[in-house]
């Protein structure tokens, strides 16, 4: 209706700029994302309400990364940044967790640690841990492994999202500091209290390597061979496979 008038004051286009904008809503809550882009555009047409346009920006960047693009993503989400008032808008803390996971998909983790550590205190708890644990990896990928220690603890410490995961990584990161042996503790530690994680397999692997390398060929041997036996379909079969073969030749 409104877009047939000929002539619109700014009243009306104020509220034309709300309507689209709840219309984008609706269709991005019912995965309409195609055209909720076309409404967030139609809304973005006017600039009345500085709220709706950094809104406006977010729902297009939070869109593109639902849709793998994390260039055009990025783009926008930067435009809500750069909105007055954005960091007032309820999508904010959002907007920076969204913006960490684009950067972290394009590898770029040192700026993405960024974003995640602006976002981490957010009431949402979820999103919060998530990410702290994201935040954590981005330090692991940057070989900060002291730190990324730290941001594991926090999540292990919570004992809800990815606390299995995090005590894998945990243990990783002693592994990457040549600390083995604290690496094998919290591994079998993991192992004990998340015995129907998706990461067993990994766990496993990890601690076979560990006992490998300080040369506990049994304990080794018995976890590869559980691993070829028992996840036969995980990535670490075949490399299980490789090491028992190692192993038994080095054994003579």
């Amino acid at each position: 209706m409104i877009e047939q008038m000929t002539e619109r004051n700014k009243a009306i286009n104020q509220v034309y700029q709300k309507i689209c904008l709840n219309r984008a809503i609706e269709c991005f809550n019912e995965n309409k994302l195609n055209e909720a882009i076309i409404y967030l555009d139609k809304s973005l047409s006017q600039s009345h309400s500085e709220d709706y346009v950094a809104t406006a920006y977010y729902l297009k960047g939070e869109i593109y990364y639902q849709t793998n693009d994390y260039n055009l993503s990025i783009s926008n989400l930067n435009k809500f940044f750069n909105t007055v008032g954005a960091q007032k808008n309820i999508y904010y803390n959002q907007a920076n967790y969204t913006m960490g996971y684009n950067l972290f998909q394009q590898k770029k983790y040192n700026t993405a640690k960024d974003y995640f550590k602006k976002c981490e205190n957010t009431a949402n708890e979820t999103l919060n841990i998530d990410a702290k644990c994201r935040y954590a990896d981005c330090l692991y990928m940057c070989k900060d492994f002291q730190n990324a220690i730290k941001g594991y603890d926090y999540v292990i410490s919570k004992n809800k999202l990815d606390a299995d995961y995090a005590s894998y990584q945990k243990g990783m990161a002693y592994g990457a500091l040549g600390n083995y042996d604290r690496k094998i503790s919290i591994l079998e530690s993991a192992l004990s209290q998340f015995p129907k994680s998706n990461y067993v397999a990994s766990m496993k692997y990890e601690l076979a390597n560990s006992y490998l390398t300080l040369d506990l060929y049994p304990k080794s041997l018995e976890l590869y061979n559980d691993i070829t036996k028992n996840y036969s379909q995980s990535i670490h079969a075949k490399d299980s496979y490789e090491k028992i073969g190692m192993i038994y030749y080095n054994m003579g």
